[in-house]
């Protein structure tokens, strides 16, 4: 969010802010200092103005495949002018920014509740709201597919990339967040929102010209960043004074920063200022209570490597924890969940009203198990998580406790070994404690039907609770996964096996053919290159059940991620183009539009094979699986998928 008004402050102002040419730029950095220049890139701000939310797509979890060939075209521009990347992520709140996340909610409620009130009367939202599936795949696009260097923040992400910045002497920072400006960070700082990739020119804001237009010292802008409002003192709070030292005066944000820089300049400086912050309390606020509050704004802006947080448990696979979550070879929550900090869970695209559970709750049980895989041998005996969710319009005041669920017993080897031991037993007991939890009723001999690619997003499908599967048939749906497989190898004969279908309740209260119109998208994905899908054109207006519905797919998705680096990754993370749910939507709506008796009378599953493919070995290593395929009946599937649904998937009417 940044300091509130100052990027309109800085756009007018000639000595804060300027057109520059990156390459030129760079050039004379490496000319000047001998070092290859870098740029600190803002992940979650850059995929934000990268995503092409003109197609409406956003609204059904988004576009993978065409978001990786953006992303290429981005790394590659910089490639081109000798320019490496470092993208920084964030991972959890820290109690200092609580108060500023939960409005940053609220306000995403309201959005979201204009959303689905715009989709009742027929129209493309205006307001935009990222796909959460898109942010966790595109940081394993980035890392395992474009090789490039990803890191997860300890705490504050801006104030860990301006540490970085700052000791390394970094080139730049590419970001649209203003506390760059008041940071001590990398010689630039690019503003992401600017960028023109085809001549790779942008504006660049400056911390000293800043200072020097304000008649200020650099070390005095925490003091003013602080008393224009920012994520730990909020606008609203300091509007008062702003009206008081302006008196009362129409609003005018550039006459309200001189005021305000007047105001710091008549205060003391370094040690001095911190001494004197109760009365600044008083003089801002009426009081001396917000004195801690202003000290910790301040010093947020002059981050030192001691800032960061450190493991209170004595753990020795915390440890490892913290080296795999910095190089982002774990899900950004996973390790901070571990040392103690509560798990969060920020607004999706879900109708909050209707008749839908939120993902939250749906996936609670789920949760609570992959917690009790990661405490089974916690040091101190951790029995409960606090947990920060949007489950309603109204947010909580305070974070729900959550008990830590233990249903794999004596399974478990301990995590340390779960996570380091390299052999094929234990590979094997990775794939058993994530069969159970996912559901009683697999087992690893069931996952080891079903290709890599698949698993997480038939796992999705899987509601699981203490007692019973609540939803989803595990066994049905890992088998047509095995479709998905053999459809992309041209190969299969399948007819319905109604038995297969009353073994459990449909996932999350979906119709079986809502079910069929995500298994049937995964299927043609097989055959979708990227090509193919910028081909479709702007999505028609979906339904607001749908829109719900593939939220919720996508928040099960990241939740089975976070259960696979729970159990110590048996196979790879890997960002693979399993959903488009575009199409999902094209197949929603024909399946849709049939009557009910219609339905019942055709093949109500994509066609269960009748052959399943042979057993393969489990991977014995931390590498994607391999599968061995079985001799299946052929038929043939249309050469072009952009004829489905109508060819593209073979509905066979059963007597």
């Amino acid at each position: 969010m940044g300091v509130t008004h100052l990027q309109w402050f800085l756009k007018k102002n000639p000595e804060c802010c300027w057109a520059v040419d990156i390459k030129q730029l760079a050039e004379g950095y490496r000319s000047e200092t001998g070092k290859e220049p870098i740029i600190l890139v803002d992940g979650t701000n850059c995929f934000y103005n990268l995503y092409d939310f003109s197609r409406g797509d956003w609204l059904l979890g988004g576009q993978l495949l065409p978001f990786r060939k953006t992303l290429e075209h981005f790394v590659s521009c910089f490639k081109d002018i000798g320019v490496e990347l470092i993208f920084y992520f964030d991972s959890y709140i820290t109690p200092q920014k609580i108060d500023a996340w939960k409005d940053r909610q609220k306000t995403r409620v309201k959005e979201q509740k204009d959303i689905f009130s715009s989709l009742r009367e027929g129209v493309l939202p205006k307001d935009r709201l990222m796909p959460p599936l898109l942010g966790a795949c595109g940081r394993f696009l980035l890392k395992y597919v474009l090789r490039c260097k990803v890191m997860l923040s300890l705490g504050e992400c801006d104030e860990e990339m301006a540490r970085y910045a700052r000791d390394k002497d970094v080139f730049a920072i590419l970001s649209q967040d203003t506390d760059f400006v008041i940071h001590e960070g990398a010689r630039y700082y690019l503003a992401m929102r600017s960028l023109d990739l085809k001549t790779m020119t942008t504006l660049t804001y400056s911390r000293l010209g800043l200072a020097k237009t304000l008649s200020l010292k650099p070390e005095q802008l925490p003091l003013l960043a602080t008393l224009m409002g920012n994520d730990i003192i909020p606008y609203d709070l300091v509007q008062p004074f702003h009206d008081i030292i302006c008196l009362g005066r129409s609003f005018d944000i550039s006459n309200r920063v001189k005021k305000l820089a007047n105001f710091v300049k008549s205060q003391q400086k370094g040690r001095l200022l911190l001494e004197n912050l109760p009365e600044i309390s008083f003089l801002v606020f009426g009081h001396p209570f917000k004195t801690n509050d202003l000290k910790q704004s301040i010093m947020s802006y002059k981050s030192n490597t001691s800032d960061l947080p450190e493991d209170t448990k004595d753990w020795e696979v915390l440890r490892i924890a913290r080296e795999r979550h910095m190089s982002c070879d774990l899900p950004p929550i996973l390790y901070p969940v571990m040392r103690g900090q509560p798990y969060e869970l920020r607004v999706g695209i879900e109708d909050l009203g209707g008749d839908l559970e939120p993902a939250a709750k749906v996936y609670l049980a789920l949760r609570q198990k992959i917690y009790g895989i990661l405490f089974h041998d916690d040091p101190t005996g951790q029995s409960t998580v606090d947990e920060w969710c949007v489950e309603r319009e109204e947010l909580p005041d305070q974070p729900l406790k959550v008990d830590v669920v233990n249903v794999t017993g004596d399974l478990h080897p301990g995590l340390l070994d779960l996570w380091t031991q390299d052999t094929p037993e234990m590979n094997l007991l990775r794939w058993e404690i994530f069969s159970r939890t996912i559901s009683p009723r697999l087992s690893a001999a069931d996952l080891d039907k079903v290709p890599s690619r698949l698993v997480v997003p038939a796992a999705a499908l899987v509601r699981p609770s203490l007692d019973i599967i609540v939803g989803g048939n595990a066994r049905l749906l890992l088998r047509n996964s095995v479709v998905i497989l053999s459809f992309s190898c041209g190969q299969s004969s399948l007819k319905y096996n109604k038995s297969f279908a009353t073994l459990v309740d449909p996932p999350m209260d979906l119709e079986e053919w809502e079910v069929l119109a995500y298994i049937s998208q995964a299927v043609l994905m097989g055959s979708m290159t990227v090509e193919l899908l910028c081909e479709i054109h702007k999505v028609s207006i979906p339904d607001c059940r749908f829109v719900h519905v593939s939220s919720l797919i996508g928040r099960g998705v990241t939740t089975v991620q976070l259960l696979l680096a729970a159990c110590g990754l048996p196979m790879e993370q890997r960002p693979w183009p399993t959903a488009s749910h575009v199409l999902s939507q094209e197949s929603h709506g024909s399946l849709q539009g049939k009557r009910k008796e219609e339905r019942e009378s055709h093949g109500r599953l994509i066609h269960i094979i009748q052959h399943p493919p042979s057993a393969s070995h489990i991977p014995s290593t931390c590498s994607r699986p391999q599968y061995t395929q079985s001799s299946l009946h052929a038929f043939s599937h249309p050469t072009d998928p952009r004829q489905f649904p109508t060819t593209a998937i073979q509905w066979e009417h059963l007597a």
